[in-house]
């Protein structure tokens, strides 16, 4: 799924793309020709660099609210990378709350992506709860680290902070919707070596 970094790292080969004209149709398997501009992130802007124009077109199509299906004892089960506002349709979900919440304003129903704030997984359960069981999802996240593994009902956060050095955390569903979840220890803090 599409989550807020893959976002900005998009945003900025946009804008890049656009001061950078071209009039040949680039090989797929060649990196990215991006030129610095005013405003450009320059770490995001080396980070894409690195990415070929094949890389580059498996982003830009990664959707932003994965559809998984039913699963036995999940319900409809959807993946995404930071949240869901509960009580709207899945195709009318604003992208940039999708890609970046972490609570939501009770009263007014309007998501933030500050920690300070009711989470919208509390919330989303209890709305789950109110529903149908033929109505109920069940949604698997990331994107909050503060919280790590935050398992409910309805909702699987699954951000342990491998971005920190904690670990990469993947829920496992067999055929009969039984869950595991598995921990793979990051060993370095912000990320790969380039060897």
């Amino acid at each position: 799924m599409r989550g807020n970094w893959e976002d900005k790292l998009l945003l900025t080969v946009a804008s890049a793309q656009k001061h950078h004209h071209t009039t040949s149709t680039p090989d797929p398997d060649t990196p990215l020709d991006l030129t610095s501009h005013p405003g450009a992130d320059p770490a995001l802007l080396k980070l894409a660099k690195k990415f070929t124009h094949k890389e580059l077109l498996t982003l830009q199509q990664c959707p932003v609210i994965l559809r998984v299906g039913h699963v036995p004892n999940l319900g409809s089960l959807v993946a995404v990378h930071a949240g869901l506002v509960p009580d709207i349709a899945l195709e009318n979900q604003d992208p940039v709350h999708v890609m970046n919440m972490r609570t939501i304003d009770l009263e007014t129903r309007i998501p933030s992506s500050k920690h300070k704030g009711t989470p919208w997984e509390k919330f989303w359960n209890h709305r789950q709860e109110k529903l149908k069981k033929k109505e109920r999802t069940t949604v698997v996240y990331g994107h909050n680290r503060k919280k790590g593994l935050n398992i409910h009902e309805y909702s699987k956060g699954l951000d342990t902070g491998c971005v920190s050095g904690g670990k990469l955390t993947a829920m496992v569903v067999d055929d009969e919707g039984k869950t595991e979840f598995v921990h793979v220890k990051c060993h370095k803090v912000d990320g790969y070596d380039e060897d």
